[in-house]
């Protein structure tokens, strides 16, 4: 008997039978490292592999993308405890100079899409769960101009939904 089971009583048998209890649980970190072993090596510009981050250190260096939100929410059916969980992927890229093209910026938010979004090899959830299916919920950017440096930060958000996985 586990710690969190509840012990109902068998009318048939008249025993007590112990149920687990069936609790939902949080599929951030799962979803998130199943994100990263997916792009971590994978994503590449010019021959070179793009780091990935989920907290992005002071002194990284362009080009870098950064797992950074999960939105969780609950989409759970009478028999399964499931999730809509919204990932923000970030692609950041720089240059100095008067001129900048978001080139770099979209050819690695395409490579992000297609090892993300690839109906024939979805994120694995972990042993906790599985992603049931993915699709784009939206993307956008955000440019920023300081002292003669261009950023350009594409914002790739992608919604999951995440099936919990009963443990026996």
């Amino acid at each position: 008997m586990w710690q969190n089971d509840t012990k109902i009583w068998n009318e048939n048998q008249l025993t007590w039978d112990y149920v687990a209890d069936l609790v939902m649980k949080d599929p951030g970190y799962g979803l998130r490292k199943a994100y990263y072993d997916k792009l971590n090596g994978a994503v590449t510009l010019n021959a070179v592999a793009v780091p990935i981050y989920d907290n992005i250190p002071n002194k990284a260096v362009y080009p870098y993308i950064q797992i950074s939100n999960i939105s969780t929410t609950d989409a759970s059916t009478k028999s399964n405890f499931n999730s809509n969980c919204i990932v923000t992927v970030q692609i950041f890229t720089g240059t100095n100079g008067s001129t900048y093209s978001k080139y770099d910026t979209d050819t690695l938010g395409n490579s992000v899409m297609q090892l993300l979004l690839n109906r024939s090899s979805l994120p694995d959830g972990g042993t906790d769960f599985k992603v049931i299916t993915n699709t784009l919920e939206s993307i956008g950017y955000i440019e920023n101009q300081y002292d003669g440096f261009y950023e350009v930060r594409k914002v790739i958000r992608i919604r999951n939904i995440v099936e919990q996985l009963e443990i026996e």
